[in-house]
């Protein structure tokens, strides 16, 4: 079973013999209208506003395709675009639809502009990368997938797992959520929002959980290049680094003022022995905004970064809690 939501609806697709249905009702699951899709391996559905229509995947067999419903008598449209994958879980962005698929280990999204939805035709956004140790071979397995606030929300679809994971509009991981009234070995069935809250479905009991989001800042950076140069004088060779880390505030809430820290590491990983370089106070970050930070670092004489690595720890004294604070340490190198 899979749900989603257009905010006002609830559509359900339903697995059944000898073909799938879709059923959509009112928010307190009253009953509206239901139809059969055209076959049975019915996957992930969405719902376009602009076009009052619900899109879903896999019309036959593990096909892939995606068909469009008129909600309103059931009509069929379709195959209208073939995604190339065999169990494509979908999401609509207010411009796009999204599948998200999962192949030798690797979970990616696929967009689909609405406004190329009546061709057959496809681009790709990228692949998500998470790093999951259960074991399991997840090829081929489609991940069930929210879109919300600029954010793409995706569980995998594998029973094992109990965890949304969060990504920024350039897929960056930016948090996690723990699914904890859903046990291991029960996994999620579906991911919807309605409003501001998520609502996530028990795939083992039907039960359906709702998770209102709360507002929470999200600090991340990268390096925009750093580099180091080097110049022989008469009392040695004198080095310097020089580069500008952009700092990104992905969340839903302003960032508080907060320090970065820039430390010279022997190792791409942060630990003790690092030496720090520069502490630089960021001053608050409004959500959705970034700053760029300049570091500019003279070492001594005879002394370089060559071989090593730039580690750099965001918000060093957790002024801002987000979601992921495991995505607070950029690691830049080995140096040249």
């Amino acid at each position: 079973m899979h749900v989603t939501s257009d905010g006002s609806h609830l559509i359900t697709l339903c697995n059944a013999w000898p073909k799938d249905k879709i059923i959509i009702s009112d928010l307190s699951g009253n009953l509206i209208s239901s139809f059969d899709t055209p076959g049975a391996f019915t996957f992930g559905a969405t719902y376009n506003g602009s076009r009052n229509r619900i899109i879903f995947s896999g019309g036959q067999e593990y096909d892939g395709n995606l068909y469009e419903m008129n909600p309103l008598d059931g009509s069929l449209s379709g195959p209208l675009v073939q995604t190339g994958f065999t169990q494509p879980f979908l999401a609509y962005d207010g411009t796009n639809i999204l599948a998200s698929f999962s192949a030798s280990g690797t979970h990616g999204v696929l967009t689909i502009p609405i406004s190329k939805f009546d061709a057959n035709t496809y681009d790709y956004l990228g692949t998500i990368s998470v790093t999951v140790n259960t074991g399991t071979d997840v090829n081929g397995t489609g991940s069930m997938i929210a879109a919300h606030g600029g954010n793409l929300y995706i569980a995998l679809g594998i029973p094992e797992f109990n965890i949304v994971y969060q990504f920024d509009s350039g897929l960056n991981l930016a948090g996690e959520i723990i699914i904890a009234q859903i046990n291991p070995g029960q996994g999620i069935g579906a991911l919807t929002f309605i409003k501001d809250d998520l609502f996530v479905l028990n795939v083992s009991t039907d039960e359906l959980y709702r998770y209102t989001l709360l507002p929470t800042p999200e600090l991340i950076g990268e390096w925009m290049p750093l580099s180091q140069t080097c110049k022989n004088t008469k009392s040695g060779t004198k080095c310097k680094i020089k580069g500008n880390f952009k700092m990104q505030n992905i969340g839903n809430l302003g960032a508080k003022a907060s320090h970065v820290h820039f430390y010279l590491s022997r190792t791409n990983y942060y630990e003790a022995e690092n030496i720090l370089l520069k502490s630089v106070s960021t001053g608050g970050i409004k959500a959705g905004k970034g700053k760029r930070i300049g570091l500019n670092y003279n070492f001594p004489t005879g002394v370089n970064a060559t071989g090593k690595y730039i580690t750099t720890v965001i918000d060093i004294y957790n002024s801002s809690t987000g979601r992921n604070e495991t995505n607070n340490i950029v690691v830049f190198g080995p140096i040249e």
